[in-house]
């Protein structure tokens, strides 16, 4: 019998290994590069969470809607197609903005990181439902360890693009390790062009969620290039990454684990509602311990972390503590969404929060808000989302069980 217990410690400690890894390191890179190369890898970034998590069409999420074999390939092989498929339409559209004049040169890695990143995806979800979480963990280490060898070794060589270099090979290393020992270790081809796409509007569904999702979060790097200027995107785009490490870490350890245990025990409704409640209470009781940590020892932290030049990066991640940590609790809510199959609902929530988040921007522009007045304001209005979506998450899990205990007398 497979220990689950000693499964999932194996998959958090490979996450925690490789956020190890960077944060023990990201101080040698933030002395080493100036604000403004931070802020072009801030760019990269927001196009990969855009547009890495649409990729596959969302197949990568599809597959926890199945319990057979059979389903699972034939949702990676849907995704492999859409992989291909987006990522020619990007490499145009991004060669194409290169040569007008409208792109700079660093940003044409974007269509094959956003590629490597789609796959990466497919193959983390199958090993989640066959529980291969080992295999997840050498994938998270592999990745980190790649990413900064990468980014200090070459910027004697290629200067700022050695920062974006390093977070695609790091991605693309992710890809071999996952799916040479999924090959491995499954002894049969699994990769087949012929394929059916008959849960086309589910996947419409939750690309068009996870489309609306990312890009709101990722506003902020659209508009501050613009508003603000590079420098304070570079500021923003590391004060991000530190404060998000909770958000990274769960949801490379922790969720495809939710995302695997929710799938196997759908049908004991009453035991993932009690799982969804406590669950999301407990991680909204550390998340609001963590608003607290960040806000007094923000400041402090990034100067001595980062150096004196990162001071404002202190101030910004106690503007997104607020917004961040809630999301931090959403994760168990979103992943019983998304084994419930609730893309429609997914998508009307997060398409509101886009619309919402863009008229906040546009109200900071025509009112000259400061930068710092609009990270805060922008970070309350993800607080106020995040905390209605596990709400209603809890009260459909509740509701869900209700319906069976009913059943059942």
């Amino acid at each position: 019998m497979i220990n689950k217990k000693h499964l999932f410690i194996k998959l958090v400690s490979g996450s925690a290994i490789s956020q190890l890894i960077v944060i023990a390191t990201t101080p040698l890179l933030t002395r080493m590069y100036t604000l403004n190369e931070f802020g072009y890898l801030a760019i990269v970034n927001a196009f990969l969470m855009v547009l890495g998590v649409v990729g596959s069409l969302r197949y990568d999420q599809l597959i926890f809607k199945y319990t057979s074999k059979h389903e699972w390939y034939r949702c990676f092989n849907n995704g492999l197609v859409s992989s291909i498929v987006i990522f020619i339409l990007l490499l145009f559209f991004f060669i194409s903005c290169f040569f007008v004049g409208i792109l700079h040169y660093y940003l044409l890695i974007i269509p094959f990181l956003v590629f490597v990143f789609s796959l990466t995806q497919l193959y983390s979800s199958l090993l989640s439902v066959f529980g291969w979480y080992t295999t997840l963990s050498y994938g998270l280490i592999t990745r980190s360890a790649v990413m900064i060898i990468t980014q200090y070794f070459l910027q004697v060589y290629l200067g700022g693009f050695a920062l974006i270099l390093g977070v695609f090979l790091g991605q693309l290393a992710h890809l071999i390790i996952l799916s040479f020992i999924f090959n491995r270790k499954h002894n049969m081809g699994i990769i087949d062009f012929n394929v059916n796409f008959y849960d086309l509007k589910d996947s419409i569904y939750s690309t068009s969620q996870s489309l609306s999702n990312s890009f709101s979060s990722q506003i902020p790097s659209i508009f501050i290039p613009y508003g603000f200027g590079m420098t304070m995107m570079g500021i923003y785009g590391l004060a991000q990454r530190l404060t998000f490490l909770p958000i990274t870490f769960f949801s490379n350890a922790i969720r495809p684990f939710i995302l695997g245990e929710l799938n196997n025990n759908r049908d004991d409704k009453e035991k993932v509602s009690k799982f969804l409640e406590k669950g999301s209470i407990a991680l909204l009781v550390l998340g609001s311990i963590g608003v607290l940590l960040i806000n007094i020892f923000s400041e402090e932290f990034f100067v001595f972390y980062a150096g004196e030049k990162w001071r404002a990066a202190g101030d910004v991640a106690s503007a997104l503590s607020f917004w961040v940590m809630c999301a931090f609790a959403n994760i168990i809510a979103t992943s019983y969404l998304t084994v419930r199959a609730h893309f429609k609902e997914l998508f009307i929530y997060d398409l509101v929060l886009l619309f919402t988040r863009v008229l906040i921007t546009f109200y900071s522009y025509v009112s000259e808000l400061g930068f710092i007045e609009f990270i805060y304001l922008y970070s309350f209005i993800g607080l106020i989302f995040n905390f209605f979506i596990i709400i209603y998450a809890i009260s459909l899990g509740k509701k869900d069980a209700e319906n069976i205990v009913g059943n059942n007398t």
